[in-house]
């Protein structure tokens, strides 16, 4: 397995020296999940990365599912807002994990029956959804929940002695995942392909932006995500694979799972593909 991680030296060295200033981990934010509307069946989660916002690219991306051609009633969506707990780069990874598991605990606990949970987490917001799946799949009633995940340029590191912990773990818990990602941008850690997860790799078609900011090859991995799920611009066709897309009004585990074997099929879990652009 090919694992590409050119981190930059600068950044290398701030992400060191949060590490000697971030001692103390601070506390996840309390999960503010709406009551699950009546007809909905299936609901999607959408975690943001360190020192980002739920009205950002987690709107857009609400958006573009909600301008889908779907039953919309069947489907509840959550951003998930961490930006305070967030700011402690060397922390994040495990208060975000927290914050899954915390989200999990309230998705199993009675209080929700949704058939379906559709993960999404760009950057360390990997791992909030991974806690949400560790949590969904070990309960009770989480052989009965079908998970898809989709991981958006994902910071894989846990600390400073497990770089590389997701590589492994992320995707592991879901019936299908998914990985975008782009293997030279200069956020250290993120340029990795998932052993559980089918990876598309972006890099060659990442668009030239002369004067961009130092991250947007890895934000990237949202805008192209957006994109192809509403079917526009410059993706191809046909990666749109995220349940709301492709269930229709079959939205239950078992319709999902089926969903779920098809795509693996195609996608195998640890394979990489290159997508085309129009």
């Amino acid at each position: 397995m090919r694992l590409l991680h050119r981190a930059r030296g600068s950044l290398v060295a701030a992400v060191l020296a949060a590490a000697i200033a971030g001692c103390a981990t601070p506390e996840p934010p309390v999960p503010e999940l709406a009551p699950q509307s009546v007809s909905a069946r299936g609901i999607i989660v959408i975690a943001h990365g360190v020192e980002e916002r739920a009205d950002r690219w987690p709107l857009d991306l609400e958006r573009a599912f909600r301008a889908l051609d779907a039953p919309q009633h069947l489907w509840d969506i959550h951003r998930v807002d961490w930006y305070e707990a967030s700011l402690n780069r060397l922390a994040a990874p495990r208060v975000g994990y927290a914050l899954g598991e915390a989200i999990g605990r309230e998705l199993a606990g009675g209080a929700y029956d949704y058939e379906v949970v559709h993960l999404v987490g760009h950057s360390a917001g990997a791992h909030v959804i991974r806690g949400i799946a560790d949590v969904v799949r070990t309960a009770p009633a989480g052989s009965q929940i079908a998970i898809h995940a989709t991981y958006l340029d994902p910071f894989v590191g846990r600390s400073l002695f497990r770089l590389f912990w997701g590589v492994r773990r992320f995707g592991s818990r879901a019936d299908f995942a998914e990985s975008y990602v782009t293997t030279e941008d200069r956020v250290p850690f993120t340029n990795s392909f998932l052993r559980n997860a089918h990876n598309f790799d972006l890099t060659s078609i990442l668009p030239e932006r002369p004067g961009a900011p130092d991250n947007y090859a890895h934000m990237y991995p949202t805008v192209f995500y957006r994109t192809a799920a509403r079917g526009e611009g410059r993706p191809a066709p046909g990666l749109a694979l995220s349940p709301i897309a492709r269930l229709g009004a079959r939205v239950d585990a078992e319709s999902t799972r089926r969903l779920a074997g098809e795509l693996a099929g195609r996608y195998p879990p640890g394979a990489v593909t290159v997508p085309s652009v129009r």
